[in-house]
């Protein structure tokens, strides 16, 4: 009787293992976006580059005049203009950490944009969104910018920069639906109505896939450990033997 137990109880925790192997271990939300809250960046000579996004500046940039540029947000350094802006903290799925800095569009007159080509791995609808703002100063100026946010052929949104909240981070999102595999662009569009022309915050930009986990993501299944294979073959031995003593 004992070694039937034992069997038994080997075989027992072999499927355990099994099953344990079947099911994901943990799931992880992946932005597809790189750099989606802008904190890798570098300036030369006025001009800010940031990592994963192709920079446009259209013509009549004068004020600043720089295109696009970064700017801080910890709470205690103050921008160009005075404001003293907060780490980004609207409630988002993005996995990315807010980080100390954002996208800051605010020139008064050029157009401007960032752009980047990501990877989308499969057909599916994919969750797009990100975190915008005014500032104090910006919603403060005279005339209106616009700001269209496409992603992944989806609008998110369009229209005057009023929209967003004024020193208050908001969260903006959509479905986009993918029918195949490849690359979609996500782009930010950034027009100056005149001088002085309010401005824009944007931060913490992401694409992920709610169609494979809810609140965003995919899941990715453990890989079996070495020492579990031997242990899962004794298992099913043992079953076997059982079995064969069974039907005798």
């Amino acid at each position: 009787m004992q070694s039937v137990w034992v069997v038994r109880s080997v075989a027992a925790a072999a499927f355990s293992l099994l099953a344990g192997m079947a099911a994901p271990a943990h799931a992880t939300v992946i932005n597809y976006v790189t750099n989606g809250s802008f904190e890798t960046y570098s300036v030369l000579n006025n001009v800010t580059s940031f990592g994963g996004w192709a920079v446009s500046t259209g013509p009549g940039a004068s004020n600043p005049g720089y295109g696009p540029e970064s700017a801080t947000t910890d709470s205690v350094t103050k921008n160009r203009f005075g404001d003293i802006v907060v780490p980004d903290n609207a409630t988002s799925p993005s996995p990315d950490a807010a980080g100390t800095h954002a996208l800051y569009f605010v020139d008064d007159v050029a157009y401007q944009s960032v752009t980047q080509q990501v990877y989308l791995p499969a057909a599916g609808v994919y969750e797009v969104g990100f975190d915008a703002m005014n500032t104090t100063s910006g919603s403060g100026n005279k005339y209106d910018s616009t700001v269209v946010a496409l992603m992944a052929g989806v609008t998110v949104v369009s229209g005057n920069t009023t929209i967003f909240g004024t020193n208050s981070w908001t969260h903006y999102s959509a479905n986009a639906t993918v029918s195949t595999p490849g690359y979609y662009s996500v782009q930010f569009a950034f027009q100056g109505g005149s001088a002085p022309a309010k401005d824009v915050f944007i931060d913490k930009v992401y694409v992920n896939n709610p169609s494979v986990l809810p609140g965003g993501g995919v899941i990715i299944p453990a890989i079996p450990e070495p020492w579990t294979l031997p242990l899962l073959a004794s298992g099913l031995a043992g079953l076997a033997a059982l079995r064969r003593r069974a039907a005798r």
